[in-house]
């Protein structure tokens, strides 16, 4: 039986020894990757292989594309770039995967929550909320990405449920409302649609009872 290559390999993190992140490209100013204008982050290596990713050059975890950058490096960039560009609301991780460079992910995303608070985290991730969960429990790093997150976009792209017209990819990933943001009322199903979907989507509480869209704090 042939394995779905979106769940193919089991997780493992790749973080590089030196506490730099591989980053494959950075934008600056982007209104396509969540609510507001946005300055996206995409990392770069992902063990999954979903067919159809418009990402492929992301996908090898060592690639003469991708940068080495240190947290305090990437802080500064951060600084100097939204510093030109008017009414950044917050940060998008993208990837590749971000998740596999959890260890240092994490450093990164606690710098940013310690010097650019204002700014709101926005994770896509193509591993299920279910498997994001478990890692959470097992893995501290994973936890603590997750702490410094605002929302999460999670699941497997599959290209035959492409969706161009929204911020996730395909029409089955999930958008989870991870730490409270007050750019965005996850109380109020309006104001969700309208900073994620602009349409056609569930938003209800209770982000551990294995619901398909879900919205509230992890419970720590």
């Amino acid at each position: 039986m042939v394995k779905d290559p979106h769940e193919r390999v089991e997780y493992t993190d790749v973080s590089d020894p030196s506490g730099h992140l591989r980053v494959h490209a950075i934008e600056p100013s982007t209104k396509t990757h969540g609510p507001g204008k946005r300055y996206s982050i995409w990392t770069q290596g992902c063990h999954k292989r979903c067919p159809g990713c418009d990402m492929q050059a992301a996908l090898p975890i060592n690639s003469e594309i991708a940068k080495l950058r240190s947290p305090e490096e990437i802080i500064a960039q951060i600084k100097a770039d939204i510093g030109t560009v008017w009414e950044v609301k917050g940060i998008t991780l993208q990837g590749g995967e971000p998740l596999i460079q959890a260890e240092n992910l994490a450093k990164l995303l606690v710098a940013i929550h310690a010097e650019l608070p204002h700014l709101s985290i926005l994770l896509f991730t193509g591993y299920t909320y279910e498997k994001i969960m478990q890692l959470a429990q097992t893995h501290t790093a994973v936890r603590t990405v997750l702490d410094h997150c605002h929302w999460m976009i999670s699941e497997p792209f599959y290209h035959q449920k492409r969706d161009n017209g929204h911020v996730w990819g395909s029409t089955n990933q999930r958008v989870t409302e991870l730490n409270a943001h007050p750019s965005v009322n996850f109380s109020e199903p309006e104001a969700v649609e309208a900073a994620f979907a602009r349409h056609g989507r569930e938003y209800i509480i209770q982000p551990l009872q294995g619901t398909k869209v879900s919205t509230g704090n992890i419970k720590k």
